[in-house]
């Protein structure tokens, strides 16, 4: 009951700005129906683009910062949009803590599929390409970026590596609690990332229905997911 009444006065304190939100980001035939709702948002910037390309555009199909959590101090969503494009595919469901931000390259693009979906505190820097596919699950204090936001050098003055590089989550992961994602990241479709697991390179090549977990993440074994739609716990 207190969450939940928690949650409305959270929706109606914050509702101005999501109507502001909506109407500068968004053509007039889709902001009218306030697709995107913000819970105690934190502006920092506000340039680049942002599409929802899904063929139904309703009422909250996008709300980031719910879940508000006074047992870890967290609420609300901090933006940061210094010029690239945001494309959201359908519904999406950022937790309380979320940051999102998104580099001045104008050519930066952060993709979510359709039904992407945060439990507390996601935080992604996209500087250049992050895709995350349909039916993706985070869990807490996850950290996804595409850049190091800096070049090493050898010791003889040479640049070694971009210092970026395209990441692309497949479609069914589910990303535990307190994982980060590199740049150059991509993983196959139906996978679990354990908690605590770093992820640092191309994993693609990898069968569907896998594992992977440690630092930094190693294949464990296939044969297992997260089914989003039957995933409940009975407590006996």
């Amino acid at each position: 009951m207190f969450f939940s009444l928690n949650r409305k006065i959270a929706l109606l304190l914050s509702f101005p700005l999501s109507i502001f939100f909506n109407f500068y980001y968004l053509p007039f035939r889709q902001a009218i129906k306030i697709p995107i709702i913000l819970y105690y948002p934190r502006f920092y910037a506000l340039k680049g683009k942002v599409y929802i390309t899904s063929s139904t555009i309703k009422f909250g199909m996008i709300r980031m910062g719910l879940f508000n959590s006074p047992i870890l101090q967290k609420k609300g969503v901090s933006w940061m949009n210094e010029g690239g494009t945001v494309i959201f595919r359908g519904t999406a469901c950022f937790g309380a803590g979320s940051v999102i931000k998104i580099g001045s390259n104008q050519r930066a693009v952060l993709e979510f599929g359709n039904n992407f979906g945060n439990a507390i505190a996601v935080n992604i820097d996209c500087n250049y390409s992050i895709i995350l596919g349909n039916n993706v699950r985070m869990g807490w204090d996850t950290i996804i970026m595409d850049s190091a936001m800096h070049r090493l050098k050898t010791s003889n003055g040479n640049y070694t590596g971009r210092g970026y590089e395209k990441v692309v989550i497949g479609d069914d992961n589910w990303i535990t609690t307190k994982c980060i994602v590199l740049p150059g990241v991509k993983t196959p479709n139906k996978c679990v990332i354990a908690t605590n697991s770093l992820l640092n390179k191309d994993y693609s090549n990898y069968p569907e229905y896998s594992l992977f977990a440690g630092i930094p993440a190693k294949h464990i074994k296939t044969g297992i997911w997260r089914d989003i739609n039957d995933n409940n716990i009975k407590y006996e």
